[in-house]
């Protein structure tokens, strides 16, 4: 068994004796099989045990995880929590809470002790469980394939891998080895218990299954690891489809391509909307099939400038040729656009006056116009020519007030609101309230 897992540490987990590890043990076979094989391969180990406070011996169970590790002169951390009040303020399941608290404490050791990797003890066995209980809940190829043997969680940490070098070992393999080595692991009650999903799936699930496929647990186990070799090559055209969708990213958004979005099928795009969505929150766990419905059919809509609610704090909407995603808990950044500093400015002629984000107004005098400066052609939306015989600087900068006009080239000396001028020259609704325009008090010259 040691030779069968060290091939899977090197070629599936790539980690390597050198390799820091990182071990969660909670004291029954798994675990203890997991820790003593690294130990007998000579790894670099950590061992750490964490303390769900669900039950009045827990504290018995880090004890003898602590002598265990102590044994073996391996260093040990362990950390208490109150999962149970966890899942009531969080307002999620026993389950959810533990592997939240678990998982967090797990990296944040790692981090704290600079070890290469998270290594956990899930069997075959656990791998058929998830695939059921993702199936039970409605999953696409992602559920179907299970876990992986080495993982990169950004929501626990963007660079530390969370291995499973005994996913390929069925629990009888473990029992066995920890009776061939004489371990005595700790027997948690708590696994017998079918008030957890989980639990009822190992069961009460899985044994009625065997009466219909006596290799049942084989059969799923094969499924979810060919899976995972169509899931690569799914991912690796996700990964293509983001480089030419992708406009810009930044902390708490994302901007697409509208263009690049609609050349995508329907089911191209819903699974490719599925991704972006993950990419922007990863530690979103329950993103269901009705909410990436919507949000496709939102793609699909022509209408600029609307918006919608995704899910978690995600907002999405539609400026000009592109998709904005935005978690709503991070500021959109407005460096596309001057935006003034303060309620108005001063700008004289020659002279200048500086924006946001490096922006400025520059005032220069033109003696001598260009031919075709008038042609719409010749225009650029960032430069004003103003008539040097009727104003005169110093000029007031400041943003448009609601109902103001002005009188356009173009409209035959007919008035037109400003606001509704920002919305026909497509400028996205966020910019508009700080963008600069000016008011006449006196002098002559070009505003660009």
């Amino acid at each position: 068994m040691l030779e069968r897992v060290l091939r899977v540490l090197t070629e599936e987990c790539q980690v390597s004796a050198n390799t820091g590890l990182l071990v969660g043990v909670s004291g029954g076979p798994d675990s203890l099989c997991l820790l003593d094989i690294l130990h007998r391969l000579k790894f670099k180990l950590v061992v750490a045990h964490f303390d769900h406070g669900l039950r009045v011996e827990s504290g018995d169970d880090a004890c003898f995880v602590k002598s265990f590790a102590e044994e073996r002169g391996l260093p040990f951390a362990s950390r208490r929590e109150d999962v149970a009040g966890y899942a009531v303020q969080q307002r999620c399941s026993i389950e959810e809470a533990a592997r939240i608290l678990r998982y967090r404490f797990l990296f944040q050791q790692a981090r704290a002790l600079k070890m290469g990797a998270v290594a956990i003890a899930h069997t075959a066995d656990d791998q058929v469980e998830t695939v059921l209980l993702h199936l039970l809940r409605g999953t696409g190829i992602d559920g179907l394939c299970g876990m992986n043997y080495r993982s990169i969680l950004p929501v626990w940490d963007a660079e530390i891998p969370l291995i499973r070098p005994l996913l390929d070992f069925w629990r009888e393999d473990v029992l066995q080895y920890c009776q061939q080595q004489g371990l005595q692991p700790l027997q948690d009650a708590s696994n017998q218990s079918i008030l957890f999903t989980r639990n009822r799936i190992r069961l009460q699930l899985i044994p009625q299954m065997v009466q219909f496929n006596p290799q049942v647990r084989k059969a799923l186990h094969r499924m979810s690891a060919i899976l995972r070799g169509d899931a690569g090559i799914i991912q690796a055209w996700l990964n293509d489809t983001w480089q030419r969708c992708l406009v810009r990213e930044g902390k708490g958004f994302l901007e697409l391509s509208i263009p690049s979005v609609q050349q995508l099928t329907y089911q191209a795009k819903f699974s490719f909307l599925r991704y972006v969505i993950l990419k922007l929150k990863p530690e979103i766990t329950d993103l269901s099939y009705e909410v990436v419905h919507r949000v496709t059919a939102f793609t699909e809509e022509p209408r600029t400038g609307k918006v919608i609610e995704v899910m978690a704090g995600i907002v999405l909407r539609r400026e000009g040729d592109r998709f904005i995603f935005h978690d709503t808990a991070y500021e959109m950044p407005l460096e596309d656009y001057p935006q003034i500093l303060t309620e108005c400015q001063v700008l004289d002629c020659p002279g200048s006056i500086r924006l946001s984000d490096g922006w400025q107004i520059v005032a220069e005098i033109e003696n001598n116009i260009p031919s075709g400066w008038d042609q719409p052609r010749n225009m650029h939306h960032f430069h004003a020519w103003l008539d040097a015989e009727t104003c005169r600087f110093p000029l007031t900068i400041r943003p448009a007030r609601r109902g103001e006009r002005m009188q356009p080239l173009g409209l035959a000396g007919k008035s037109v609101k400003i606001s509704d001028l920002l919305i026909n020259r497509k400028l996205p609704k966020r910019w508009r309230s700080g963008y600069p325009g000016w008011r006449i008090l006196s002098g002559t010259g070009r505003l660009r």
